[in-house]
């Protein structure tokens, strides 16, 4: 009862803190400067955008960097950065699905970073699309091509810069794509299993995890697991939490990793059940970041640490 105490005090300082940082931002964000004022759902998606407008555009992000975006829902001021921008990027795939908050991305005719994926590429459970395609890098790469289209149609005159800067990005992209991949492959075959709190880890395990003959066969699939779906806000039910530890003891997993920003109940319970069948297995010290961020951390930042603590973990 005390650690899940603990955990919502922690939260709540951090949605405190993200909150008040944001309105700052904000009222710069307003200014009346003579740029172009963009509007980005998520930090991924700002940080990709920012990195190709440079200083031509004002760009700001909808939701604070320590929220949950599956679960965001819209609060006083949002509507007016809405109404303020000209012209809005969203994740897409589904990630930003609440109510009222997809109902202002249709309005405004949000564009889609994700809209440039081939079907192949797009991850789904069933008839639930997998949004988190910000962890592999190489696909996230490509919205490149998109942003690039909408600054241009906003200043023309300038296409060739914006082209510019977004092949630095794509190549910068790349180039640490590569670097994660190499790390984890090193890792022995037999090592690579992967078990976090929520199903997020989908496009990162098929990237860095599985062999590439196992991206074509659908094999890479093995490569990770979660008690929870997709949304951090899905219901556990003890058939999930089930499977999940089977998972574990039938790939002798012994590290598994919890996510920032959300609770530990269900990593523990795994341990509890691992144990129960005579396997021991223990929780990483450092979490992983998924969905959210920490306060100053980037979307570099985060897979260069999500990389690291995972080949520190399983090798």
């Amino acid at each position: 009862m005390r650690r899940g105490w603990i955990y919502f005090v922690i939260l709540f300082l951090c949605s405190v803190g993200c909150q008040e940082a944001g309105r700052k931002q904000f009222n710069s964000w307003l200014d009346e400067n003579g740029n172009v004022k963009i509007l980005c759902t998520t930090v991924f998606v700002g940080e990709l955008v920012q990195a190709i407008a440079g200083e031509d555009f004002d760009v700001i992000v909808l939701i604070p960097p320590c929220s949950d975006p599956h679960s965001y829902q819209l609060v006083k001021g949002d509507d007016e950065k809405f109404r303020r921008a000209d012209c809005v990027f969203s994740s897409g795939l589904g990630l930003e699905h609440r109510g009222a908050l997809a109902r202002y991305l249709s309005l405004h005719n949000a564009v889609s970073i994700t809209t440039q994926l081939e079907k192949e590429e797009i991850i789904t459970d069933g008839t639930t699309v997998d949004p988190h395609v910000w962890l592999d890098l190489s696909l996230w790469a490509k919205g490149v091509d998109c942003v690039v289209d909408v600054l241009a149609q906003k200043r023309e005159r300038d296409r060739a810069v914006y082209k510019e800067r977004g092949e630095r990005v794509r190549r910068s992209l790349l180039r640490l794509h590569k670097k994660i991949r190499s790390l984890l492959q090193a890792i022995p075959d037999d090592r690579r299993f992967l078990v976090t709190t929520h199903n997020a880890f989908q496009y990162f395990s098929r990237a860095y995890l599985a062999r590439d003959e196992e991206w074509l066969s659908g094999e890479w699939k093995k490569r990770c697991r979660a008690p929870e779906g997709l949304s951090p806000e899905s219901q556990i039910n003890t058939r999930d939490l089930y499977a999940v530890v089977e998972y574990i003891l039938e790939h002798g997993v012994s590290t598994i990793f919890a996510e920032h920003g959300m609770n530990r109940d269900s990593i523990e319970r795994l341990v509890d059940g691992a144990r129960s069948k005579g396997h021991e297995v223990s929780i990483a010290k450092e979490m992983l970041y998924s969905d959210s961020l920490g306060t100053g951390v980037t979307h570099i930042d985060m897979l260069e640490h999500n990389a690291r603590i995972i080949a520190e973990a399983l090798a």
